[in-house]
């Protein structure tokens, strides 16, 4: 077994593996990053891979945050990665999903089902955020109702001109 996969922490298919993500994972996890962001950009907006790549490394190093891959004949095929954070103004912590991606069909789901059984186990947890942008594929968001999260606010955004 390697020391990725460890006790506990993975699951497998016949062809695909769940397993901890490591410092080793953070340039599959970029690749597949800049996919999905390619594939559902917000207009106006560049992608910086350093800083996808900063965040993955800062929540792979955390032990308190989840990093969660899975592999596939040792290609990185999806991703989740979750901040634990103090929760603004309220007692405990939040769990905020900052890299959700999936480049191989059924790999996403099993990535969120281990994160909501990871976040159940954590009694300091008390708040888990999940932001799915404008323009994603709506089955997402009702497949995450499914598993018991719920739309709670309404996020408002503007890209700014830079140009004037």
């Amino acid at each position: 077994m390697s020391e990725a996969a460890v006790e506990g922490h993975y699951e497998g298919t016949t062809d695909c593996l769940l397993r901890r993500a490591t410092p080793y994972d953070v340039p599959g996890i970029v690749s597949i990053g800049m996919r999905a962001m390619e594939d559902e950009p917000i207009k106006g907006l560049v992608i910086e891979p350093d800083k996808l790549r900063q965040v993955a490394i800062a929540v792979i190093t955390d032990p308190a945050s989840y990093a969660f891959v899975v592999e596939q004949d040792g290609v990185i095929v999806a991703a989740l990665l979750a901040m634990v954070n103090e929760f603004e103004f309220y007692r405990r912590r939040e769990a905020q999903v900052v890299q959700y991606y999936t480049i191989h069909p059924g790999q996403g789901i099993k990535l969120i089902r281990h994160f909501l059984r990871w976040v159940k186990g954590r009694r300091v947890i008390r708040y888990v955020s999940f932001t799915v942008d404008e323009g994603a594929d709506p089955r997402i968001g009702q497949m995450l109702e499914r598993m018991g999260l719920k739309p709670m606010s309404t996020i408002y955004g503007m890209v700014k001109d830079t140009r004037k």
